[in-house]
C-alpha cells in the first residue's frame, strides 16, 4: 500500500512537470550517459506500476525505449529523473533499460518476477486400464476393484494398497512402480514380501520407522511390513478398512467398517476403543496436535475427536462438515456442506488442511444412485479455521483429465494422501490409476 502511495505521489508530480511549457523542461543530453539509480518497487507481475530514479532522461516519452528482461514496458510518465511504466505480462527476472536514441542505460539489479505457484493434477502411475504390470508411469497396471487407500513416506515414495490384485505396490517419486509384497494371489500368509499373501488390502499406512501397516480387509486382519520386508500379522481386526498414524507416538489407530467403531492398537496387539457407536466408518487422519478425523461414509460426514480426551473409555466425536444421512455436492460452511458417500481423508501436515476423496459404497465398491451417478467425482477441502468446505479439484462427473484443478476430472476417487512436502495423491479408482496434485511454478 506505501508502494502504491508512493507511486501515486510521483505520478502527480510527473503529471505537473509534463504539463509544463516543453521549453522549461530539462530534455536529454546526448553528450552525457543515462544512469539508473534505483526502481520501486524491486519486485512485481506483469501490470505492476514501477518508477524509475535516475538521471539524464527526457522531457516526454517521445523516442523513450524501456525494458525489463529485454521486454518493453508501457511507459506513462516521465520527466528528466524519473520514468513511471508499466511492467510487461511475462517478463520475468531481469534487469531494467532505458534506451533514447543510441544511448542505453541499465539497473545494476534485476527486477524480481516471482513465480506464481498454481496446483495441477497429474497421472503418476497407471495405464487407466485394470491389470497387473509394474513398470514406470503408464507401463504399470493396477485393479482397484474396491476402494484402496495409499499412504506416502517421509523421501516421498507411495504405499498402495491393490485390492483386485491382492497385494501391495510401491511408487518412487519418479513413478517406477513394483509389488512391494504380495504374489498378486488372494491368500493368507506372513513370511518375505514376495511369498506373503493377502485378501482384499483395502488401505495402508506408514509410521515413523518406516513400517507399512496393511488393513487386510478379507483376512479380518492387521498386518505389518518392515523396511527389510518381513510381513507379519499384528492382530485381527473385522472388517478392517482404514489405518492411520499418530505422529505424537507412532500409535496405530484402525476403523471397523460395520462395527461404527475406531480402535488403537496397543503393543501387545489389544485393542483398545477410542471411538464407537457410528455408522459405517473408512477412512481416518490424524494431525500433529493428536486430533483424529474419521469419515463416516454411511452417514456422508466428518467427525473429529481430540485424542487427548480419550483416557477412560471410548470418546465422544463432534460433526464437523456434512449433513448426516444428506447425500450431494455441496460446499459452504460444514454444517450445511454436503458429501456424498465420502471415503478418504487426509491432512496436510504443511497446512493442516484436511482432504476428503468421494465416492464409495458398501464395502467400497463405487456407489452410484439410480441414474447412475455420483456427485462427489472429486477431492474436496475442508479448512481447519472454521470448517469451510470447498472442492478442491475435479467436478461432479466422472471423467479422466489431467490439468488445471478446475480442468482434472476423476471416476471413483477413493484414498487421498499428503506427501511430505504438501503434494497431494489420490487414487482414482475406476481410472485404475494413481493421480498426483503438485504446485507448479508459472511465470506470469
Amino acid at each position: 500500500m506505501h508502494t502504491i502511495n508512493k507511486l501515486y505521489i510521483w505520478l502527480v508530480i510527473l503529471l505537473g512537470i509534463t504539463g509544463c511549457k516543453q521549453n522549461d523542461l530539462p530534455g536529454h543530453n546526448p553528450g552525457a550517459p543515462i544512469v539508473i539509480d534505483r526502481f520501486i518497487p524491486e519486485e512485481g507481475q506483469g501490470g505492476t506500476e514501477m518508477m524509475i530514479f535516475g538521471r539524464n532522461f527526457s522531457g516526454d516519452t517521445t523516442g523513450v525505449v524501456v525494458t525489463v528482461n529485454g521486454a518493453r514496458a508501457t511507459v506513462t510518465g516521465i520527466n528528466h529523473e524519473r520514468i513511471l511504466l508499466t511492467v510487461p505480462e511475462g517478463a520475468g527476472t531481469g534487469l531494467v533499460e532505458v534506451q533514447i536514441g543510441n544511448q542505453k542505460g541499465s539497473s545494476t539489479v534485476p527486477f524480481r518476477f516471482p513465480p506464481v505457484f498454481q496446483w495441477r493434477v497429474t497421472t503418476l502411475a497407471g495405464s487407466g486400464q485394470a491389470g497387473y504390470a509394474d513398470g514406470t508411469g503408464s507401463a504399470a497396471q493396477f485393479r482397484f476393484d474396491r476402494a484402496p487407500g495409499l499412504a506416502v513416506d517421509a523421501e516421498g515414495n507411495v504405499y498402495v494398497a491393490d485390492a483386485g490384485n491382492h497385494c501391495i505396490r510401491k511408487i518412487t517419486p519418479q513413478g517406477e512402480v513394483s509389488t512391494f509384497a504380495g504374489t498378486g494371489v488372494a491368500g493368507y500368509a506372513d513370511g518375505g514380501a514376495d511369498q506373503a499373501q493377502f485378501d482384499t488390502p483395502f488401505d495402508v499406512a506408514v509410521d515413523q520407522d518406516n513400517n507399512v501397516f496393511v488393513a487386510d480387509t478379507w483376512n479380518a486382519k492387521l498386518r505389518k511390513i518392515t523396511p527389510e520386508g518381513t510381513v507379519s500379522t499384528v492382530t485381527g481386526v473385522g472388517d478392517i478398512v482404514g489405518i492411520a498414524i499418530d505422529p505424537r507416538n507412532n500409535q496405530v489407530l484402525v476403523s471397523s467398517l460395520t462395527n461404527g467403531a475406531i480402535y488403537r492398537v496397543e503393543d501387545s496387539g489389544n485393542l483398545t476403543t477410542v471411538l464407537q457407536g457410528l455408522g459405517w466408518v473408512s477412512g481416518l487422519a490424524i494431525n500433529e496436535e493428536g486430533i483424529l478425523f474419521v469419515v463416516e461414509t454411511g452417514k456422508s460426514v466428518i467427525h473429529r475427536l481430540d485424542l487427548k480426551s480419550v483416557v477412560d473409555g471410548p470418546g465422544v466425536s463432534t460433526i464437523i462438515a456434512g449433513m448426516p444421512g444428506q447425500t450431494g455436492w455441496e460446499d459452504g460452511p460444514g454444517a450445511s456442506a454436503k458429501f456424498d458417500r465420502p471415503w478418504g481423508i487426509a491432512v496436510s501436515p504443511v497446512t493442516g488442511m484436511l482432504f476428503v476423496a468421494g465416492d464409495a459404497g458398501p464395502y467400497g465398491g463405487p456407489w452410484y444412485d439410480d441414474g447412475g451417478n455420483n456427485t462427489n467425482q472429486c477431492i474436496r477441502q475442508i479448512n481447519p479455521r472454521g470448517w469451510e468446505v470447498s472442492t478442491f479439484a475435479g467436478a461432479p462427473e466422472r471423467g479422466y483429465a489431467d490439468g488445471s484443478l478446475d480442468e482434472a476430472r476423476f471416476n471413483n476417487p477413493t484414498g487421498v494422501a499428503v506427501g511430505p512436502y504438501g503434494s497431494i495423491y489420490v487414487v482414482d479408482a475406476n481410472n485404475h490409476s494413481i493421480r498426483k496434485i503438485v504446485r507448479e511454478e508459472v511465470y506470469e
